[in-house]
């Protein structure tokens, strides 16, 4: 909210600018032809001369009107200023020089903690992207580790803090970057035909969406949750292309894909009953379908980032 003396400034300036204004439209007026004429005594003067005199202020009008917005914009930004953004309150940034490559993050009401990451990733977490819509930038940007702990000054949480930290990225990497977007192969979630084989669930409730190898289990999931569970599932972009609202209770069972390693000899299987696919089971139990497609993703292209000094 505004201070007093604020406001009082924003209101003097924006009704000078206001008064500038409406003068210059009844100059015009004043100026016009017909009665506005003998009002300013031009009734004496050839017609074409009025004409031109008229002409010449409408010109010098429209000039100050434009002047007169750019200063209302100009006087808006000086009085109003940037909204700052928010910042940690207190925060330690170490390089870590351990031989190991295992890494952590983890927070609390108002307190972040990173252990052992690399530029990139504390990128990819403060904007919460995947590892491969980051780009550019130094080598170092993928090899270098560090450690953070950060204190908001108030109880923020994750959405909060994870703000914070690209301001503090910002500051002591010195970091620069820009978005951009690619397309990339992926898929669109769509009402296969036949139609949506489950309906929406009425009332209020929690809202769950657990998957492990070869099952899911949905309670009140929207179509765009379920769209970004398909694509962790897939390692590829999923969008919601079904245009369904509402929220949908369900299971899901299909033949997860074989594991990449060999099984070990003379060791007994446990053998998988037959389901089918997930695109298939998709399309089966509940009539939707994943369309290969061409998708735009966000990117964040690396411009500058300098090593911090340590603190």
């Amino acid at each position: 909210m505004l201070s007093r003396s604020t406001a009082t400034q924003k209101q003097s300036c924006l009704r000078g600018l206001w008064n500038d204004i409406f003068n210059s439209r009844g100059t015009w007026g004043r100026l016009g032809l017909g009665r506005h004429r003998r009002r300013e005594g031009l009734e004496n003067l050839p017609n074409h001369v009025a004409v031109s005199i008229v002409q010449i202020f409408q010109k010098e009008t429209a000039l100050m009107m434009r002047a007169a917005i750019s200063a209302i914009v100009f006087c808006g930004t000086q009085i109003y200023g940037q909204t700052p953004l928010p910042t940690f309150e207190a925060a330690s940034v170490k390089p870590n020089k351990s031989i190991t490559e295992s890494s952590s993050w983890h927070s609390r009401t108002g307190y972040l903690v990173m252990r052992n990451q690399t530029l990139n990733d504390l990128i990819r977490i403060a904007y919460q992207l995947k590892a491969d819509q980051v780009t550019g930038g130094p080598k170092w940007l993928v090899s270098d580790r560090f450690d953070i702990e950060a204190r908001a000054s108030g109880p923020a949480r994750d959405p909060e803090l994870l703000v914070m930290l690209q301001t503090l990225l910002a500051e002591r990497f010195q970091l620069k970057l820009h978005r951009d977007t690619k397309l990339v192969s992926g898929y669109a979630l769509i009402v296969a035909k036949g139609g949506m084989k489950v309906r929406p669930v009425e009332g209020t409730g929690g809202q769950k969406m657990n998957w492990g190898r070869g099952r899911l289990v949905a309670e009140r999931a929207s179509m765009d949750k379920f769209a970004e569970t398909l694509a962790r599932m897939t390692g590829s972009p999923v969008v919601n292309s079904t245009g369904i609202l509402g929220e949908f209770t369900f299971q899901l069972e299909w033949t997860p894909e074989p594991a990449q390693s060999s099984p070990v000899p003379g060791a007994t299987t446990t053998e998988i009953p037959e389901r089918p696919s997930l695109f298939s089971a998709l399309q089966q139990e509940l009539g939707l379908r994943l369309e290969p497609r061409k998708t735009s993703i966000e990117i964040l292209t690396i411009d500058k980032a300098e090593r911090p000094s340590e603190n």
